[in-house]
């Protein structure tokens, strides 16, 4: 007997999302069936692909390439029956693992048990198959907008199974979201494109269509028309969150500021008379902050940190423009709000730093809280010269780091403006100054007290 089949597909599915994860086909092959009394045998020969889906671009990639093999199979059915299978193959096997794939076996292992625990406890509360969204839109464009799902042209959104009326997406709101019916999805598991259609809620510009959120990384979208002779873009950053198995499409300015320092920074913009035009924002150490989308092109930064420390608005602001130039400002100086802008400050100021710096720090203390920035940028973008494609990064000027196995004391002096910083640090740790200059002349003192 001979059996037929047109195409073999096998797929993994992950059924939280109602994703596939890995896929095994088959083209057309033929099963030959002989012997049923006595000895059945069975011969087939088989050509194999195999892929998986990577998430960070929505495709299909190989895993295995095609390979072709012959399938014999010989089961006894007398006593002490026994069954033989023997694969051969005439070509090589090549298995493509890479780094995508690795790294998607081993979270869809973890996966497994943290799921079956879930289901273990909690049945009642575990969402239906397909329930929770593979995609979160986030707004942090300082302006509510409307968003949808953009077909493409001639598709029925009846045929899809998907809802394309516009959602409002309010700034600094996340919203679960899909761009087709899991149930669909499952149906046809060609990798499809998909595209996100936006409307500012402002009525200064035209809806954006066909804004791609498929692959990781930074996309740039013009909006129509120019404002004041400006035309602003749109940042639509994809970003997958390995952590909660989802993607994160994040809508925002092209300008970012980012807090590498080690204490919460406050940041606001302001004009060119340092008048502030938008509210202040809190950037915590390791995060950062999209400017609003309508003020980013025009006006400057100023920074000091959270108000809790007790210093006032930076004297100056940083306007991304300056790094375009040789001589950038790279700092911004805080002054403690009890000191006068224009109170000049005094030779051998001292700051005490440590875990009790607030403790400790002498009444008549006036040293300003130095700031570095530093821009991140292509350079060789032509555009960046009429609009901020860049990231400003905030710094400490200093950072000193104990790789000695004992804790030690030190002192910082900066002595071009005759100021000192004291502080100490156990082994390992890591301590920020932000009590100098870069441009001055530093000198360090290190004591050692379990050394002698």
């Amino acid at each position: 007997m001979r059996v037929t089949v047109a195409s073999l597909r096998f797929v993994v599915i992950r059924d939280m999302f109602g994703l596939p994860v890995y896929g095994c086909t088959a083209k057309e092959f033929h099963v030959d069936i002989s012997d049923w009394s006595i000895a059945m045998r069975l011969k087939s020969d088989l050509q194999l692909q195999a892929s998986y889906f990577n998430r960070r671009n929505s495709h299909w990639e190989p895993f295995i390439e095609p390979w072709g093999c012959s399938l014999n199979m010989l089961s006894s059915q007398t006593e002490g029956s026994s069954q033989k299978i023997d694969i051969n193959s005439a070509d090589r096997l090549h298995i493509n693992a890479s780094h995508t794939f690795i790294e998607e076996s081993l979270s869809l292992l973890y996966q497994w048990n943290d799921e079956m625990d879930k289901h273990a406890k909690q049945k009642e509360s575990v969402k239906p198959t397909g329930e929770r969204m593979p995609y979160v839109l986030i707004n942090r464009t300082g302006v509510d907008c409307h968003v949808w799902v953009d077909l493409a042209e001639g598709a029925n959104a009846r045929t899809e199974r998907i809802d394309t009326a516009p959602v409002l997406l309010k700034d600094g709101e996340s919203l679960p979201w899909r761009f087709e019916d899991w149930r669909r999805r499952r149906e046809q598991l060609e990798a499809k494109s998909h595209h996100l259609g936006i409307q500012f809620a402002n009525g200064q510009w035209e809806w954006l269509r066909r804004v791609q959120v498929d692959g990781e990384g930074v996309k740039y979208y013009s909006l129509q028309p120019a404002i004041d002779n400006i035309l602003h873009r749109l940042a639509v950053e994809v970003s997958l969150d390995a952590a909660n198995l989802v993607k994160k499409v994040t809508l925002r300015s092209p300008l970012v500021v980012e807090n590498q320092t080690r204490v919460a920074m406050e940041v606001a913009m302001c004009d060119y008379r340092g008048e502030m035009r938008t509210d202040s924002a809190v950037i915590q150490p390791g995060e950062d902050l999209p400017l609003p989308l309508m003020f980013c092109h025009q006006y400057a930064v100023r920074a000091r940190p959270e108000q809790g420390f007790g210093y006032a608005w930076s004297t100056q602001y940083i306007f991304w423009r300056d790094f375009l130039g040789q001589d950038a400002r790279t700092e911004l100086c805080c002054l403690p709000s009890t000191v006068s802008q224009s109170q000049p400050l005094t030779a051998n100021d001292v700051y005490i730093g440590g875990r009790n710096a607030q403790a400790q720090r002498h009444k008549n203390d006036v040293v300003p809280f130095f700031i570095h920035f530093n821009a991140l940028c292509d350079a060789r973008n032509p555009a960046l010269y009429k609009y901020p494609f860049m990231r400003l990064v905030m710094t400490a000027p200093l950072e000193i780091e104990n790789l000695l196995p004992y804790p030690m004391n030190f002192i910082v002096v900066d002595k071009t403006a005759n100021r000192r910083w004291v502080s100490s640090l156990e082994y390992g740790g890591t301590a920020a100054v932000h009590a100098v200059q870069p441009g001055h002349l530093i000198l360090l003192s290190i004591k050692i007290p379990e050394a002698g």
